[in-house]
């Protein structure tokens, strides 16, 4: 929708009488303005008070200080002093959607720190808030004695105010004398429905992050203007300023002056703010900087709000260019782009929606400018060598962005960094269907199941082989051919282990040597018990088992594995308890009676561990786990089917990170992680929709609290044309790493069918011969970490190579004594060990 601008109209006849009105209760009035009915911000009002400090003012208390002939001043003899006003009538009739007020004062003395200001409010004159501080404008220069407070927001009840000005003297004794007082009154106007909705629409929960269809910028050779070729890092889909209602009668619109940006400052606003309605947030700033700062516009170059809502600043040049000076950290303005988180930082963190798209926003230009996220250099109007991203107060005397928010520049720029490291052109992306078992095209098995009941809930991939768990016709896993979708033959559980009583198939899963692990399905372990069993690479054997009857939780309809029999690591989610179950280390063969395992049956493995998963939503009796494959860190993920977040997890249960997608669909049934030279890609099935989505994860692992974007390559249509008509909604997918840049995923869509799709990356490298498929092979060296550790007396070791050479392998003590050699051979990178 296309908002009108905002104009000013100083010689009304209803401002004239406006003005006339208020002169009998204030000082005086300096400036009164509305907008024209603008849709974004309709009864808009700018009103500029001045105050006179001296004994005739309106003053309540004075202590230790004086309104002498030239102002507010500190007595002989005091080291400090404080002026409180008395009641201020708020001179805006229902400020709307809030009051948003600053003060600005003039000075005899420029020293920072000297003068404190501060603000209280109320809606009776009689019952006031506390105090706020509402000092020095974090991003203001002191010029010629004049200051500029901190813009501060009050509800819309407001209809009083009340300053509190305290003066000090500095070390040699000197003090400010405070000869004016301006208080700055403004009421942006609600946004509208409309906007609202826009607003909404662009959050970083929302927005679409689509990298294949956003507008791409072109890459600009750091040190000029030169346009290059190859596309780079796009930046986020913002609110421009005609949406959010910016005036454009701008005093600098022919001397917007182009800068070469090197480096990229970042701030805080300084204002609390409870408002939801941010684009009106946006206004308040506008204004207060266009006509109470006198800059012409306003002084950011971009702004983001609490929910990661990017909106333009500074007016781009008139051909377009958005390399133009702005006015946030004085002295440092040119060759700079400041970009605003609005609150303020000073003890909490911002919101990790916020921190992520302004990493965005730094992450389009540092790429587009060719800027180091992690470096620094030389700064030509200072001549001083600074990092490429800096705290506002790097450059100017502030506390800007706030004490919190700035002890976390170093991971700003860590997360920047990767940002510009992971980025490819969308174009180098491709997808195609392989292959497809659907109801849609009648080429779906006979035995899966197509109305309402529950048969096929899981399936998994290995040596060429699709495994699906089907319960249609009894337990079975049916064996499907990966790379044509053929039925190849089944393995049926009342057949082959007739001992097997009372087990419902729901979950199965391949280890890495070939062993098939299956569990059944319980809505109570305590009544009806949850089993895992292990079938030998033969699948005429039952190698172990584990039971779980201990307790109620509801387990069996995901499941997951990691590693080789021998050393097996099995996932089981409790849907309806938010847990995971983790038994770490099983044993397939034989084990050790004597250490530390736990015996369930004939099973052995290593004591459980359960999970607590926080601050996560019900699952809907359906989770998933994905373990990391590949990646530079072990771990897994973890999300559901009514989950509002994935959460990430290194070995030892520790929090590392956590991600939503961007369009914010995170309810999912099927969730998979892998990785090709250092990209690491999630897979994920949402049964709601009957879509498999595919996604590059960037940023690295960190701590509960560390936010790791997940940017779309690829959302398929619905797969099949009937909605899940089981009373849960279910469904799996798997995934093959071709070792060249390419996956195969398959995707297990109940009632529909199953799909085979191939998903080539930006580094795919064309197809293997059949003779040189490395796809069992690792595409790096790797030694994982030894299990158990502490140990006592025997540890495990794994370990793999890409190819095929002398591996030796070490044991030093922490003297730094060699203790004993493991290993001193040729090895085959075919084999496990």
């Amino acid at each position: 929708m296309k908002f009108n601008t905002m104009k000013h109209h100083n010689k009304s006849v209803f401002f004239t009488l406006l003005i006339a009105g208020l002169l009998t209760s204030f000082p005086a009035l300096l400036f009164a303005s509305a907008s024209d009915g603008s849709t974004a911000n309709s009864k808009s009002q700018n009103i500029i008070q001045k105050h006179d400090l001296t004994e005739a003012s309106q003053v309540r208390s004075k202590t230790a200080g004086e309104a002498a002939s030239g102002g507010f001043e500190i007595l002989s003899g005091e080291q400090e002093a404080v002026l409180i006003s008395d009641p201020v009538a708020v001179p805006i009739d229902r400020p709307d959607p809030f009051l948003a007020t600053a003060g600005s004062w003039q000075a005899t003395a420029d020293i920072p720190g000297q003068v404190h200001f501060e603000l209280r409010f109320s809606e009776d004159g009689e019952k006031w808030n506390g105090w706020e501080d509402a000092g020095l404008d974090p991003d203001a220069l002191i010029e010629d004695g004049l200051h500029h407070g901190t813009l501060i927001f009050a509800d819309e009840d407001t209809r009083y105010i009340q300053y509190r000005l305290r003066i000090k003297r500095d070390e040699d004794g000197v003090s400010p004398q405070i000869t004016e007082l301006k208080l700055h009154f403004i009421s942006p106007g609600s946004s509208s429905p409309e906007l609202k909705q826009t607003v909404n629409d662009k959050s970083y929960a929302n927005r679409s992050r689509d990298i294949s269809s956003t507008r791409q910028e072109k890459r600009k050779d750091a040190g000029s203007n030169e346009i290059m070729d190859d596309e780079t890092f796009p930046l986020p889909d913002y609110v421009d300023r005609e949406t959010w209602g910016a005036q454009e009668d701008l005093n600098n619109k022919e001397d917007r002056r182009l800068e070469d940006v090197t480096h990229l400052v970042v701030h805080h606003s300084g204002g609390n703010t409870t408002a939801s309605d941010f684009a009106a947030v946006v206004r308040s700033y506008w204004d207060f900087h266009t006509h109470g700062r006198g800059w012409g516009d306003i002084g950011y170059n971009w702004l983001v709000d609490p929910d990661g809502v990017v909106y333009q600043g500074r007016a781009f040049n008139l051909d377009g260019n958005k390399d133009v000076r702005g006015t946030h950290a004085g002295g440092f303005n040119s060759n700079s782009m400041g970009v605003c988180i609005i609150g303020d930082y000073s003890q909490n963190r911002p919101a990790r929606e916020a921190v992520s798209s302004m990493n965005e926003v730094l992450a389009w230009k540092a790429d587009e400018r060719g800027l180091d996220p992690m470096g620094s250099s030389v700064h030509a109007a200072t001549g001083n060598d600074l990092p490429t991203i800096q705290g506002h107060r790097d450059v100017t005397a502030t506390s800007c962005p706030g004490a919190a928010f700035y002890a976390m520049l170093p991971e700003i720029r860590r997360d920047v960094g990767l940002l510009v490291e992971a980025w490819f052109d969308p174009d180098d992306v491709f997808v195609e269907e392989n292959w497809n078992r659907s109801f849609d095209d009648e080429t779906a098995f006979g035995w899966m199941g197509s109305g309402s009941s529950e048969t096929e809930l899981s399936l998994d991939y290995h040596d060429g082989v699709v495994y699906v768990a089907s319960s249609s016709d009894g337990s079975r896993i049916y064996k499907i051919d990966a790379d044509d979708g053929s039925e190849i033959g089944y393995i049926d559980f009342e057949q082959a282990f007739p001992d097997l009583e009372d087990f419902t198939i729901a979950t199965v899963r391949a280890t890495d040597d070939g062993f098939l692990v299956a569990s059944n399905r319980t809505a109570n372990a305590a009544t009806n018990p949850f089993r895992i069993v292990v079938l030998e690479p033969s699948f005429d054997n039952i190698t172990r088992e584990i039971v779980f009857d201990e307790t109620d939780y509801r387990v069996g309809n995901q499941l997951t594995v990691s590693g080789s029999v021998g050393n097996l690591d099995i996932y089981a989610p409790v849907s309806n308890e938010n847990k995971v179950i983790r038994w770490q280390g099983f044993q397939g063969y034989e084990a050790d009676a004597e250490s530390d395992m736990e015996t369930a049956g004939d099973s052995y493995a290593h004591i459980r561990d359960i999970l607590e998963v926080p601050e996560m939503d019900d699952w809907g009796r359906q989770a998933a786990l994905a373990v990391k494959e590949r990646a530079a860190t072990d771990g897994f993920f973890v999300g559901g089917l009514r989950s509002d977040v994935i959460r990430e997890y290194d070995t030892d249960w520790a929090s590392v990170g956590r991600l939503s997608f961007a369009d914010g669909d995170t309810e999912l049934s099927g969730l998979r992680h892998s990785a090709y030279q250092g990209r690491e890609y999630l897979f994920a099935y949402h049964p709601d929709d009957r879509k498999v989505r595919w996604h590059s994860l960037f940023g690295e692992p960190g701590d509960a609290d560390t936010d790791r974007s997940a940017y779309q390559l690829y959302l398929s249509d619905a797969l099949g044309s009937t909605d899940n008509r089981t009373t849960i909604n279910i469904g799996d997918l798997t995934v093959r790493n071709n070792l060249n840049g390419s996956f195969d995923v398959f995707v297990l869509a109940p009632n529909n069918g199953i799909w085979s799709f191939n998903f080539q990356g930006p580094e795919y490298e064309g197809p293997v011969a059949a003779e040189d498929d490395p796809r069992s092979r690792p595409d790096s060296y790797r030694l994982a970490q030894n299990y158990p550790n502490p140990f006592n007396p025997v540890t495990q070791i794994r370990y793999e190579i890409p190819e095929s050479a002398d591996v030796r392998i070490e044991i030093y003590n922490s003297m730094g004594q060699r203790v004993t050699t493991l290993v001193n051979e040729h090895q085959q990178a075919d084999d496990i060990y």
